[in-house]
């Protein structure tokens, strides 16, 4: 092999490694925004799980939803915490659970279940409830 042809070889390597550099770079980029678009997915199928749960109250599991939002990362941070919720968030879940007590029995004994525990009701439980009795608004 000449010195031209090796030369032209390891010119060639260096630009193929550019190009899968350059590759790795666009895909991560790409990955932060499916990470944001699973997660609006997510939120925005849970009002249709909680819906589909009036005849079936497995549809919606509370603890189920809950650790499927916990496992969400943006740029590396959770989107909730496994901590108890504040005594304001326990006001706001009176309300929830209002709602849900009329139209969503067996998600409201779900809820009921939970409160009863000593652990209380998750941050990320209480998003759950919330995104999901709250219908969603529209920025003008």
């Amino acid at each position: 092999m000449t010195k031209t042809a090796r030369l032209t070889l390891i010119i060639a390597g260096f630009v193929i490694a550019i190009c899968l550099a350059s590759a790795a770079v666009i895909s991560a980029s790409s990955q932060k925004i499916d990470k944001w678009a699973g997660l609006d997915e997510f939120k925005a199928s849970l009002q249709a799980k909680l819906a589909s749960s009036a005849g079936n109250a497995d549809q919606f599991n509370i603890a189920s939803l809950a650790g499927k939002l916990a496992a969400f990362r943006i740029d590396g941070m959770a989107v909730c915490a496994p901590d108890e919720i504040s005594a304001e968030q326990y006001i706001q879940l009176a309300a929830i659970n209002e709602k849900l007590t009329a139209n969503y029995k067996g998600v409201a004994a779900q809820l009921n279940d939970l409160l009863a525990k000593d652990t209380g009701i998750t941050d990320c439980q209480f998003r759950v409830l919330d995104t999901a009795t709250t219908p969603p608004t529209r920025i003008k």
